[in-house]
């Protein structure tokens, strides 16, 4: 979550103020179990995918498998290499 600032900083480079907010200021792994009775996982979803009907609680591990099964690993790309940010 991005929760501070974004600025252009020279042409190619952008500075980004990621504090964190909220109760605990915990990070979050992608497809981390979340300690709540849910035991909703922490998933990387595609932004067409984000609206006012998400409901987090509906990510629980047999929901997460078959997403990534059907749909591949969405936070892949989190480990391959530099990700640019257009300004």
């Amino acid at each position: 979550m991005i929760g501070g600032t974004l600025k252009r900083v020279g042409a190619r480079h952008a500075k980004v103020d990621a504090k964190m907010n909220g109760h605990g200021q915990q990070v979050v792994a992608p497809y981390s179990i979340r300690p709540v009775r849910t035991a909703a996982v922490a998933t990387p979803l595609a932004w067409d995918a984000v609206d006012d009907d998400l409901d987090p609680a509906a990510f629980t591990p047999p929901v997460v498998r078959e997403r990534v099964e059907r749909d591949g690993d969405l936070g892949a790309a989190l480990l391959r290499g530099r990700q640019g940010l257009e300004l």
